[in-house]
C-alpha cells in the first residue's frame, strides 16, 4: 500500500514538471514572438547602407543600395547605387546594376516589373535598364513624387505634391488634380491599396482621406486637427481603415474607420500604458496591426507596437535609436516567410515571426 502511494506522488510529480516544462516552453514561444532578431539579410551587401528593401512576386528580395564616393580630391561627395537581388535570406548576393539610378523607393507591379522613383523621376526597370515614365519639373511647379502602390488591375497609382498619376499596363498615364476629380488637395502623402482594391489616399494641407473605388470617388474626412498630418494608413482584417497621424496633438495619433464611424486608438505597450508620439508606419500582416511611435520631444527615437484587435504589445529585442543610428525606416510584411523584416537607420535588418 506504502509503495503504491509512493508511486501515485511520484506520477503526480512527474506531471506536474512535464506541465511546469510546457509552460516555459510555451512562455519562450511566446517571447518569441515579441522578440525581434538581427537578421543576416545583409551581410556582404554592396554598398555601406540601405536605401530600399523589396520582396517581388517570387518572393526574392531586392535591394538598393549605395555608397558615397569622391570623383577626384578636393570634389564634392557623389554617390554609387546598386541594385541586388537575394534569393533567400542566407544566399550570395546578386549584383544586377553596379551603376543602378539614384532611387528612393522600388516597387513590384502584378507582372513582376519593378517600378522606382526619386524626388522627380518614375522609373520603369525593363530589359535591364531604367526607362523614364514620368519626370516632374519641380521648378515649374509640377512637384516631386511622394508614394506608390500597385493595385489588383495592375494599375500603378503614384501620389507628387501636384497631383496624383494613374499608369495603366499599356503606360497610358491619368493625371487627377482637384480640378478633374475629387480630391480636396493635390498633395498626395500616402496611398494604400487594400484587399478589396479601394486605394485610400491621405491629401495634405486639408488631411482628408480620399477612396476610390472602381470610378467612385469618396471622400472621408478626418476628424480631430487639420494641423495632424497623415503619415500612414493600413487596412485590418476586417477592412478597417486606420490612420496614423502626429505630431501636434498626441491625444489623437492613430485612428480606426469602419466605413462609418471615426474612432481614435489609443496605442499602449504591454503594461497597458498609453504610448505617445506621432505614428510614423503602420502594417498588417493579416492578423496584427504594427504601430510604430515615434516621441514628439525626441525625435528618431521610436517603438514599435502590435495590436490582435484586443490585446497591444511592444517588440523588444531592437537596439537604442539616435538621430543617426537605429531608427525604424520601414517595415516589410512577408508572408511566405511568416516574418516581419524591420529596417532600421544604420543598424541593419531585424526580423519578428509572425
Amino acid at each position: 500500500m506504502i509503495k503504491l502511494k509512493v508511486m501515485k506522488n511520484i506520477q503526480i510529480w512527474i506531471l506536474l514538471l512535464m506541465l511546469a516544462l510546457l509552460s516555459c516552453k510555451k512562455e519562450k514561444e511566446i517571447e518569441q514572438d515579441i522578440q525581434a532578431i538581427k537578421s543576416e539579410i545583409d551581410l556582404g551587401m554592396p554598398g555601406n547602407a540601405i536605401q530600399d528593401m523589396e520582396i517581388d512576386n517570387n518572393n526574392q528580395f531586392y535591394f538598393v543600395t549605395w555608397d558615397p564616393m569622391v570623383e577626384q580630391p578636393g570634389s564634392e561627395f557623389s554617390f554609387r547605387y546598386y541594385l541586388s537581388r537575394k534569393m533567400t535570406e542566407k544566399s550570395e548576393f546578386e549584383i544586377l546594376d553596379s551603376n543602378f539610378v539614384h532611387v528612393d523607393k522600388i516597387i513590384f507591379d502584378k507582372n513582376n516589373n519593378l517600378w522606382a522613383f526619386n524626388y522627380h523621376v518614375l522609373f520603369l526597370r525593363k530589359n535591364n535598364l531604367c526607362d523614364t515614365i514620368i519626370k516632374l519639373d519641380f521648378d515649374r511647379g509640377e512637384g516631386i513624387f511622394q508614394c506608390i502602390d500597385v493595385d489588383k488591375d495592375n494599375n500603378v497609382w503614384v501620389g507628387t505634391s501636384d497631383g496624383l498619376y494613374k499608369i495603366d499596363e499599356l503606360l497610358n498615364i491619368t493625371k487627377y488634380t482637384t480640378e478633374n476629380s475629387n480630391l480636396t488637395s493635390n498633395y498626395i502623402e500616402v496611398i494604400h491599396v487594400d484587399e478589396g482594391n479601394n486605394i485610400w489616399l491621405s491629401v495634405v494641407s486639408t488631411n482628408d482621406i480620399v477612396k476610390i473605388t472602381g470610378n467612385t470617388w469618396m471622400v472621408n474626412y478626418s476628424p480631430g486637427s487639420v494641423h495632424q498630418t497623415i503619415w500612414s494608413i493600413t487596412t485590418d482584417k476586417n477592412a478597417n481603415l486606420w490612420i496614423g497621424k502626429g505630431w501636434s496633438d498626441e491625444s489623437e495619433t492613430l485612428v480606426r474607420f469602419n466605413g462609418a464611424i471615426w474612432e481614435t486608438i489609443n496605442p499602449r505597450n504591454e503594461m497597458d500604458v498609453v504610448v505617445l508620439g506621432t505614428v510614423r508606419h503602420l502594417i498588417s500582416d493579416g492578423n496584427r496591426i504594427y504601430v510604430v511611435i515615434e516621441p514628439n520631444e525626441q525625435r528618431f527615437s521610436n517603438q514599435l507596437l502590435t495590436f490582435d484587435g484586443i490585446n497591444w504589445n511592444k517588440i523588444y529585442g531592437l537596439p537604442e535609436s539616435t538621430p543617426t543610428h537605429g531608427s525604424i525606416m520601414d517595415l516589410t510584411v512577408d508572408q511566405d516567410r511568416h516574418t516581419l523584416w524591420i529596417r532600421l537607420n544604420n543598424q541593419g535588418i531585424y526580423k519578428l515571426r509572425i
